[in-house]
C-alpha cells in the first residue's frame, strides 16, 4: 500500500471544505494500520466512536459551559411566575471541582457526531446537570426564587473549534511523519491561495477569527460568568504576508 498516496488524499480531505471529518478518519485508519502505533490507534478510535469514561480527555474536547435553571418566583399576592432558561450565577460556589462540573461542557461524542451538531442549525447544545447541583446554585439566587431544574449549555461555535482543532492537530501529525520518513510528498492539494491560507489558519494561526475586513487573534478564553473577550488585532504585516501566499 503507497503510504505517501494515502497521506497525500488525506490531507486533500482536510483542506477541503465539502469533505467531512468521518472521511478523513476512515482514511486515516489505513494509516493506523500501516504504522502500527498503539498511541495513534486509540486516539483515532476514541474519536471515531467516542471516549469512555474513566479516561484522560484532551483538553480541545473540554469547552465552556454555562448554567441554566427553570425556576419558579414567588411575588407575594400577585401568585408566582416561573421562569425557563435563567442563566445562573456561579461566582459564590467556593468549591472548585464543583466549578469545573458547571462551567466547563466535556464533548466526549464522536468527532462525526461533534461535525453534525455543530452545522446544525441551533445555536447551542445541552445537558441535563445532577440534582445534587440544585441547592449549591439555589443559594446564589434571591429568597422569592425556587429552582426546581438544571441545564449546562454550550455554543456551537465551541463545537467547531473542537473540530478545527482535531484538523489541525491531524494534518501537523502527517506533515511531522512526511519529515521523518522522507517520504518526499508533493502537496498537490494545497497549491492554490485557499488552501494555503487555509492550512495557515488551522495551523499557525489557529486562534484566529475574520470578521470581514479585520481578523482578530483571542489572547484569552472567556470568563464564563461575567466576563468578556480579550483580542488583539492581527497587524496588517502579518495580513499582507497571509495574502501573499
Amino acid at each position: 500500500m503507497d503510504l505517501k498516496k494515502t497521506i497525500e488524499g488525506i490531507i486533500e480531505d482536510l483542506v477541503n471544505d465539502n469533505k467531512s471529518i468521518s472521511t478523513v478518519f476512515l482514511k486515516l485508519q489505513v494509516i493506523v494500520h500501516i504504522l502500527k502505533n498503539e498511541n495513534l490507534k486509540n486516539w483515532v478510535e476514541y474519536e471515531l466512536h467516542g471516549y469512555p469514561d474513566k479516561i484522560i480527555l484532551p483538553e480541545y474536547i473540554i469547552i465552556p459551559g454555562v448554567v441554566y435553571g427553570d425556576l419558579e418566583q414567588h411575588r407575594g399576592i400577585h401568585g408566582s411566575v416561573r421562569i425557563s432558561n435563567f442563566i445562573l450565577p456561579t461566582s459564590h460556589i467556593k468549591d472548585d471541582d464543583l466549578l469545573d462540573l458547571l462551567r466547563t461542557f466535556r464533548c466526549t461524542d464522536s468527532i462525526s457526531k461533534i461535525e453534525e451538531i455543530a452545522n446544525n442549525n441551533g445555536q447551542e447544545i445541552n445537558v441535563t446537570l445532577p440534582d445534587f447541583c440544585l441547592p449549591y446554585l439555589q443559594r446564589g439566587l434571591d429568597k422569592t426564587c425556587y429552582l426546581y431544574q438544571l441545564s449546562q449549555h454550550s455554543q456551537k461555535f465551541d463545537l467547531k473549534n473542537i473540530v478545527e482543532q482535531v484538523k489541525s492537530s491531524l494534518l501537523q501529525f502527517l506533515l511531522e511523519i512526511n519529515d521523518e520518513l522522507n517520504l518526499d510528498i508533493e502537496f498537490t492539494a494545497m497549491e492554490n491561495k485557499k488552501k494555503i491560507e487555509k492550512a495557515i489558519n488551522n495551523t499557525i494561526y489557529a486562534g484566529v477569527v475574520a470578521t470581514g475586513e479585520n481578523a482578530t487573534i483571542n489572547a484569552n478564553e472567556s470568563n464564563i460568568v461575567g466576563g468578556q473577550n480579550n483580542s488583539v488585532t492581527i497587524n496588517e504585516t502579518v495580513k499582507k504576508e497571509i495574502e501573499d501566499l
